[in-house]
């Protein structure tokens, strides 16, 4: 036989091989698909590079993410989080519907890779760019899964949201600044669902087509949440949590719920926005208006729970517990003693009966002091007191007298308890009026979290004390 006839023979073979390889890959993806081992089918929506790899590859390109993965892995445990993101990218284009590479690749830009800066402007787009990840892409080609909801929104709530990250005020600051630019401090829902001038229509577009801020669902969400301020994270994390459970129904959204109630809460205890006209800063106040709304959505998830409803119990006496505090603290006593009687009635093991409403909220106080030590009561007297002059300077008369009240009331309250149990006498507290005075000399002193000259010199107007003091003789 001829070298000839003999490559003939050979690409005949190879030809005929390869031809029977794609009924067989065809078949086996068909079957895979039927049995739900593996996605096929084309996706819609995809860019041509990751249509193309979805559809060339087939069931092969299970095979290949899972290499990949098992190296992202070892990566990600040996700290190497850059080099995990390429990797984490050809497994999504690979495998877009593979929901825990995407979590995991936006969870390294926001947490892991953020904390590689010092520049707060350079984590905030670290930070953005794992919200954009889930919200612009992974969302795209898995909208049914409550995981990823989840995960967005958290990412709100925890990392903007709380003060775990010593960068957090520049984040919350970015974020309110660029809904302040789309719907000023309180947005008019008549106009972004209704935009009629050539900026309101700009503004609009950004909020649908940037942020993925469909108008008509933000005015659900603060119809049933509400009266919500999208200058806040926590605002934005309800948004996505509910999101996830208007689209995911029939599956598992307790953990949607949890972040539901979770923002609440945290928008009810500081959900509303103070701005410093004179340190042009801005300060968080309680939300008290919102907390009507967020025991009916405990009431309403408690319904719909049935294999763990004893979570929500706890969480809702929480909330009650601190309804009563919050509206006992800025004198809205009417308030505090209607969510003192429903505290007592829906969880009567909670109250002991001995106590009436000023000593349940001392009280209250007194155990976010763990271990109800001299030091840390003292320290929350002192936070108390230093927000009634800082109140006060600001001319919120109302806020300083009630912080002032309740810290003069934790101050009896653990002195009166130190001499009943018969304690040693350095275990007491400084009397009350020292206590004041030395609050003031902080806000007036040169100390890092003394108040800035201009609250300096209206503390000391409010207060009538001597331009000069403490220095004077």
């Amino acid at each position: 036989m001829s070298g000839k006839n003999y490559k003939l023979i050979l690409l005949t073979l190879i030809v005929a091989m390869m031809a029977k390889n794609v009924v067989s890959l065809k078949f086996l993806n068909r079957t895979r698909a039927e049995a739900g081992l593996t996605r096929t089918e084309p996706l819609e929506n995809a860019p041509p590079v990751l249509a193309f790899t979805t559809v060339a590859l087939g069931g092969f390109r299970g095979l290949i993410s899972n290499y990949l993965w098992f190296r992202t892995t070892s990566l990600q445990y040996e700290g190497k989080f850059f080099e995990t993101l390429s990797l984490a990218s050809w497994i999504t284009k690979l495998q877009p519907t593979f929901t825990t590479v995407w979590e995991n690749q936006a969870w390294n830009m926001t947490y892991n890779i953020s904390r590689e800066f010092d520049n707060p402007t350079e984590r905030w787009l670290w930070i953005n760019s794992g919200i954009e990840l889930l919200r612009d892409e992974a969302l795209v080609y898995n909208p049914h899964e409550p995981s990823l909801y989840r995960e967005l929104a958290w990412f709100y709530l925890d990392k903007i949201g709380t003060t775990l990250d010593d960068q957090h005020y520049f984040y919350k600051e970015t974020l309110a600044n660029i809904m302040v630019r789309l719907t000023g401090p309180s947005p008019d829902y008549n106009l972004i669902l209704n935009p009629q001038t050539p900026e309101q229509k700009e503004a609009v577009s950004f909020l649908r087509e940037k942020l993925k801020l469909q108008p008509e669902a933000m005015a659900r969400v603060d119809q049933d949440y509400g009266p919500l301020d999208w200058r806040l994270p926590e605002t934005h994390a309800i948004y996505w949590a509910s999101i996830g459970l208007e689209r995911c129904k029939g599956k598992d959204v307790l953990p949607l719920k949890r972040v539901i109630y979770q923002s609440l809460q945290l928008a009810f205890q500081r959900g509303r926005i103070l701005e410093n006209p004179v340190d042009k800063t801005l300060d968080f106040a309680p939300n008290l208006e919102i907390a009507q709304k967020l025991d009916e959505t405990f009431v309403r998830f408690r319904e719909e729970e049935t294999d763990n409803p004893y979570v929500i119990d706890s969480a809702r006496s929480y909330f009650m517990q601190e309804a009563v505090y919050f509206n006992y603290l800025y004198m809205r006593r009417e308030e505090a003693a209607r969510w003192f009687q429903k505290l007592v009635e829906t969880f009567p093991g909670v109250v002991d009966p001995n106590l009436d409403l000023e000593s349940f909220v001392s009280q209250h106080v007194q155990k976010k002091a763990d271990d109800g030590s001299n030091k840390k009561v003292r320290a929350i007297i002192d936070g108390m007191l230093t927000t009634s002059y800082y109140r006060l300077a600001l001319g919120d008369a109302e806020s300083s007298v009630g912080h002032a009240l309740l810290a003069g009331k934790i101050h009896k309250d653990y002195n009166s308890k130190i001499l009943s149990e018969g304690a040693e006498h350095r275990l007491l507290l400084p009397s009350f009026e020292e206590l004041k005075k030395n609050a003031i000399l902080r806000a007036l002193s040169d100390q890092p979290g003394s108040f800035s000259e201009e609250m300096k010199l209206r503390l000391k107007t409010a207060l009538q004390l001597p331009a000069d003091w403490p220095n004077e003789e």
